[in-house]
């Protein structure tokens, strides 16, 4: 799934302190100079990295941004990050809850408007995990119409512990940055190849 037009607004639309808690909470729980992004979206992750001096790489396999929607896909993901790091490295990434795709954003509706920029978001969650974004977004100071939909799944938190474990990974997960809870917008997974 591409993001089309709709990566050139995202960054506009994050909460800046989303970008410095993120930070703040890949320098608290890994040690490393090197760094490899996997699905960096707009890069901004990427960027302020790089401001501290690491040295990074950063892929997406979207011209604009990347979701994986099918489990043996993130099977193969987490496989691959196992393969790749080296032994005692991090490998850390994030996902949507459960609780935010079924019951936050079930029926969402958010709008804003101003005199150079309008923007719409509709979701529709089918109470399993799987949502369907609708973003319209109404550039009047660049001449600029997006009315794209995309797609996102999640899956139950011990799937991806079971599927973590296979690949071989030890793992602590935690929910907004904080101690793990089920009712959260975001689960954090920090796993760690160890002997």
């Amino acid at each position: 799934m591409s993001y089309e037009n709709f990566s050139y607004y995202y960054d506009s639309l994050m909460d800046p302190a989303f970008y410095n808690d993120y930070i703040d909470f890949i320098n608290k729980h890994a040690k490393f100079q090197s760094v490899l992004e996997l699905g960096c979206g707009t890069g901004e992750v990427a960027i302020r990295l790089a401001k501290q001096n690491k040295s990074v790489v950063a892929t997406d396999l979207s011209d604009d941004m990347l979701y994986i929607l099918d489990e043996n896909d993130v099977k193969k993901v987490l496989m691959n990050a196992y393969q790749a790091l080296k032994m005692n490295g991090t490998f850390i990434f994030d996902v949507d809850s459960l609780y935010k795709c079924n019951v936050i954003l079930n029926d969402y509706h958010e709008e804003s408007h101003d005199d150079d920029f309008d923007f719409c978001w509709d979701v529709k969650s089918d109470g399993a995990g799987s949502i369907e974004h609708h973003v319209v977004i109404i550039d009047r100071e660049n001449d600029d119409c997006v009315d794209e939909i995309h797609h996102q799944k999640t899956l139950p938190v011990h799937v991806y512990g079971e599927m973590l474990k296979k690949a071989g990974f030890s793992y602590t997960i935690f929910s907004d940055f904080n101690s793990y809870k089920e009712e959260c917008e975001r689960l954090i997974f920090v796993c760690k190849k160890e002997m």
